[in-house]
């Protein structure tokens, strides 16, 4: 949703189309490709686009160690330099191949209508109890996120992402409950069960999907009127989302594990969310 939202962005623009490049979903493990259930047009390009735009037109993805050598030869490719965010990204024009990760609002604030628009998907209400329907309605609704899979089982993952303390989420919760009433708290989860036999916050719903997809929990957790949210960009674009305009946006203190990482973290966080 970043990489979109970013080519979303300077196609506007520049008033060009916009094509995504689906290779790199083959054979990813982690998740599926969803964009397509938004109504957007997903266009891809063509063989002699690819050809055109990149060095590496019948590959997944670059050689990485000539990346620094691409940067500086290839005009039209643009390689992310590094994770913060890079003002120069809106002069780069309208015909170039982006590539990176592009995980700050700052690449896109300007565009916010355009891409709630894009970004509009309905869940199926019949997926969810009728308890959690229900409680997403109260005025103090807080969506809670806890972030496991592949931050879990994924050991390369863990050593650099990793996940976000119980003492986070107390913390985060003590936050929200000295500020309102009756709050009602939902435990969305990758791994519900997990949650089940560890997060004791008096009063939890947990909220369990009854098939569909995971569009489906982000936009019902998007009716929250609050969020503490996970390491993840799946919770990050959960609380942008939120239509509600006095939301609590909690958001942990150290997003990666790597210290090196959270260094270059800096522009990931919008300003008037909450850090603990």
């Amino acid at each position: 949703m970043f990489q979109y939202a970013a080519g979303r962005a300077l196609a506007t623009k520049y008033n060009v189309p916009l094509k995504v490049d689906l290779r790199w979903m083959r054979g990813y493990r982690h998740r599926d490709f969803l964009l397509d259930k938004f109504p957007i047009s997903i266009e891809t390009p063509l063989w002699n686009e690819r050809l055109k735009f990149t060095w590496f037109p019948f590959r997944r993805r670059p050689f990485f160690p000539y990346t620094k050598l691409i940067r500086k030869f290839h005009h039209l490719l643009y390689m992310e330099p590094g994770f913060p965010y890079n003002p120069g990204f809106w002069n780069l024009g309208p015909y170039r191949f982006l590539f990176g990760y592009f995980q700050s609002e700052k690449y896109f604030k300007e565009y916010e209508s355009l891409l709630r628009n894009d970004f509009n998907y309905q869940y199926d209400p019949s997926l969810y109890d009728k308890e959690v329907l229900e409680a997403i309605q109260k005025p103090s609704s807080i969506a809670i996120q806890f972030r496991r899979g592949d931050y879990i089982t994924d050991a390369a993952t863990n050593r650099s992402i990793g996940v976000c303390s119980m003492e986070y989420y107390e913390r985060a919760f003590d936050f929200l409950q000295s500020r309102m009433k009756d709050s009602r708290l939902l435990v969305f989860s990758d791994d519900i069960e997990w949650c089940r036999k560890h997060v004791k916050f008096d009063g939890s719903i947990f909220v369990q999907r009854k098939g569909g997809s995971p569009l489906d929990d982000m936009f019902l957790s998007i009716q929250c009127k609050n969020i503490i949210l996970a390491n993840s960009t799946f919770s990050w674009w959960c609380a942008w989302l939120n239509p509600n305009p006095k939301k609590i946006v909690i958001a942990p203190q150290k997003w990666f594990k790597s210290e090196e990482l959270n260094k270059n973290a800096y522009d990931l966080i919008p300003d008037d969310w909450i850090r603990i």
